[in-house]
């Protein structure tokens, strides 16, 4: 006698429904987590530059690490807002903490080597007149794109993860499309118009533009660990000159004027508010130092600081609140947070990425994008209008994508595939394949850009 499948609830659907799944012990949830962790892309992210290359050593975060520590951070805010506000968490249909978690793992899943200077080229590249491709790439589109389109599990439900839909609502951030009409939406947007149908799935039911808990939450948990993890990473490394923030009161003060007038040239649509940032600044230097031995002049030990970001995560965990159901924005925190938060994501800001070594190492790092989409894009063409020189073209793709170069009839089409290849490399993998179609590595029969990924 057959077993029917048990009907589950409308956030808790796959697009297609899998033979079997009643027989695991693991709720719908938990295997939503534990597909991302044994996806290829998930791994990959070890390779990739978080802020500095992560070919530079343990000491700096990659995209891997960030990624596990903010999945961290997001499993204990969701566990700490069903324990302190069970029944409003409740009446916003339930915070589950594995949606929470496989969010926070797979959000930068998309990202591409070199991370975000490579994220604004190819969207650059693939906007040129010649190809055409209006959502050419977003780092969150992407991350959406390679869970419901690109990664592989099984051949029983096709191409992608075939998460649920509350797993797929939580990972947009920007709940939209793109659309070139919109100030807001066509800076940043959550799928691509190619991948409509996941997102349709994933929406349904949701008010326009009304991200879910828990993608809130995700979001949160993202800005946390940046905004401390960094500030470890680099101020060790030399980078920021914390001690002196803190304990020089007119260097403070400068740093909290640069930071407001940064984030209101970035954001003019938004309100920051000079006085209130000098506050928040303020609690910050305060509970620093009292980390710190009495007699410190110059360096701050290592573990004080160690401690100060561990407090400062269980403080912004503790400080997250759930808004009434209904209100547009679901999770809030105490006030000077988001203040502080903003400081201390600064930080790196100011110091690292807008040094003068960042910038050469990411001209570089541009040339080598320009030079794989170049080529790549080239040998697609070929491909598209030349199918009896298709087969030596198709040898520079790996297998996994030959399939979909053949069906692209359009440059647009070929862009998207393109794109998809280059954002499924490493930082190492995109160095080396750019030196490869330059002449400058004469390769290997063994280490081919197909067996590389």
């Amino acid at each position: 006698m057959s077993v029917s499948q048990p009907e589950h609830p409308f956030r808790f659907r796959r697009q297609i429904e899998e033979r079997g799944e009643g027989l695991d012990q693991r709720s719908r949830s938990e295997r939503d987590r534990d597909r991302i962790i044994y996806t290829d892309e998930f791994r990959r992210l070890a390779g990739v530059t978080q802020v500095i290359s992560a070919t530079e050593g343990h000491l700096f975060h990659n995209r891997l690490t960030h990624v596990l520590e903010v999945a961290q951070i997001g499993r204990r805010l969701a566990q700490h807002l069903n324990t302190s506000q069970g029944i409003l968490a409740a009446a916003h249909g339930g915070i589950d903490p594995e949606i929470v978690e496989a969010a926070c793992l797979a959000h930068d899943i998309g990202h591409p080597p070199f991370g975000h200077v490579a994220e604004k080229r190819l969207n650059h590249l693939g906007r040129d007149k010649e190809v055409a491709l209006d959502d050419a790439f977003e780092g969150n589109a992407q991350s959406f794109r390679i869970v419901t389109t690109l990664a592989r599990r099984s051949d029983e439900t096709g191409l992608g993860l075939n998460l649920t839909r509350a797993a797929m609502r939580a990972l947009l951030k920007y709940p939209w499309l793109y659309d070139s009409t919109s100030t807001t939406q066509s800076k940043k947007w959550g799928a691509y118009h190619a991948d409509r149908a996941a997102f349709e799935f994933a929406r349904e039911g949701m008010t326009e533009g009304i991200r879910s808990i828990e993608a809130e939450l995700m979001d949160w948990s993202d800005d946390i660990a940046y905004s401390l993890h960094d500030l470890y990473d680099f101020y060790r490394a030399g980078l920021i000159p914390l001690e002196k923030l803190v304990l020089i009161h007119e260097m403070g003060d400068r740093f909290v004027e640069a930071t407001v007038n940064s984030l209101r040239e970035r954001y003019p649509e938004k309100v920051f508010d000079l006085a209130t940032h000098q506050a928040a600044w303020s609690g910050l230097a305060k509970m620093l130092k009292a980390t710190l031995p009495d007699n410190l002049t110059d360096t701050i030990p290592v573990p004080a600081l160690r401690e100060f970001t561990s407090r400062q995560i269980g403080r912004f965990v503790r400080g997250i609140t759930l808004a009434e159901p209904g209100d547009e924005t679901l999770v809030l925190c105490q006030e000077l947070m988001r203040e502080q938060i903003d400081l201390l994501k600064h930080l790196t800001w100011e110091f690292v990425i807008l040094s003068p070594s960042l910038a050469l190492v990411q001209h570089g790092q541009i040339k080598v994008i320009d030079t794989l989409f170049e080529g790549f894009l080239a040998a697609a063409q070929t491909i598209r209008d030349k199918p009896s020189r298709s087969r030596d073209q198709l040898n520079l793709f790996p297998v996994r994508f030959h399939q979909a170069l053949r069906d692209a009839a359009t440059p647009a089409q070929s862009a998207r595939v393109v794109i998809d290849y280059i954002a499924a490399m490493s930082d190492e993998t995109a160095l080396f394949t750019a030196s490869e179609l330059m002449g400058g590595n004469p390769g290997s029969f063994f280490d081919t850009a197909a067996i590389r990924i």
